[in-house]
């Protein structure tokens, strides 16, 4: 007893509110589906509707059918009254999942999925001495993107980078070039302006390796690497990423290809790159990939649920109408 003495009406009608809110949920799903079994439900309950039956007495609605009225008499307008009100609270579950579906998309809901794939040339066979590109890809772009971070290890005792080429890249502006041939990495981030860029694949740049000494070479992406879509928020939409191996054959070339012109300033075992462009851009790379709060994913689970619902009742309303137009 004490613990209903403590419960205030602010609290009842909080409770309430989220009751009647988990309702609405639920039956923007499931409400048609509860119209297509009433017949069923009325023909087993003898007449009788869900109220009737669990309170023993008769309610509102039924005592209204049963008063001598030219438009409520008998069974008909039970039954089709109380279908009618099934039907129009579906219809209003559906429209307030709705409204609340655009609403969690101005606010940036549902997160992007991941779906990103970084791809990398497929594996070959190269002499020592020889040079020769690895073209990286961005597939599976299902939303546009404006915002790129490739990096790349190797084994820097097996090859070594000369070049960072950008040519035929989807993105316009590069930030930053690094090649690192001491500890085997090199690190290039670049992207464009708005709307940004979606397709199949895109290329987004070229690592132009030297075979140093024979072996099987392994390069792959590094976790840090990011495929940033242009929603406002900088979402890491990448999914996964290739790696590839390469034979370093012992066979050198016979012919050493001409230095190549690079950007920065050159050691023994170093290469850095400066930046290309000075300007300030539209985006930029976190340290670390923020993680998700919990309020944060359970509005993204609400906003991905109230978009299904939506989707799953368009498809079947649109599906009806040509089957009808048919």
């Amino acid at each position: 007893m004490k613990f209903f003495e403590k419960i205030t009406p602010l609290t009842s009608f909080v409770f309430i509110a989220f009751l009647t809110w988990v309702f609405i949920h639920l039956y923007a799903f499931l409400g048609f589906f509860f119209f297509l079994l009433f017949p069923l439900f009325y023909f087993l309950n003898k007449g009788r509707c869900l109220a009737c039956s669990l309170t023993r007495k008769r309610c509102l609605l039924c005592r209204v059918a049963s008063i001598n009225r030219p438009w409520a008499q008998g069974r008909l307008y039970w039954f089709s009254s109380r279908a009618f009100l099934i039907f129009l609270l579906f219809l209003f579950s559906l429209f307030f999942v709705w409204l609340e579906s655009l609403a969690l998309r101005d606010f940036g809901y549902p997160l992007a999925p991941k779906s990103a794939v970084f791809e990398i040339s497929p594996k070959g066979e190269y002499r020592l001495g020889e040079v020769f590109p690895l073209e990286i890809k961005v597939a599976n772009i299902n939303l546009p993107i404006n915002a790129v971070q490739a990096i790349i290890s190797f084994d820097p005792e097996l090859a070594e980078v000369v070049d960072i080429s950008t040519e035929g890249s989807f993105a316009s502006i590069f930030i930053q070039k690094e090649i690192n041939n001491e500890a085997g990495y090199v690190k290039f981030s670049g992207g464009l302006p708005n709307p940004g860029f979606k397709g199949p694949e895109g290329v987004f740049g070229k690592v132009l390796l030297k075979g140093k000494r024979p072996g099987i070479l392994t390069v792959e992406f590094l976790p840090s690497s990011m495929v940033l879509v242009n929603d406002g928020r900088g979402t890491n939409i990448l999914k996964e990423s290739t790696s590839a191996n390469y034979l370093i054959l012992p066979e050198p070339v016979v012919e050493e290809n001409e230095a190549l012109t690079v950007l920065g300033e050159e050691s023994e075992a170093n290469l850095i790159f400066y930046e290309e462009s000075p300007k300030k851009v539209a985006f930029s790379f976190p340290d670390v990939e923020k993680k998700l709060s919990l309020p944060e994913a359970f509005l993204d689970r609400l906003a991905s649920f109230d978009s299904f619902v939506v989707g799953f009742w368009f498809s079947v309303f649109s599906l009806v109408k040509n089957s009808a137009i048919s």
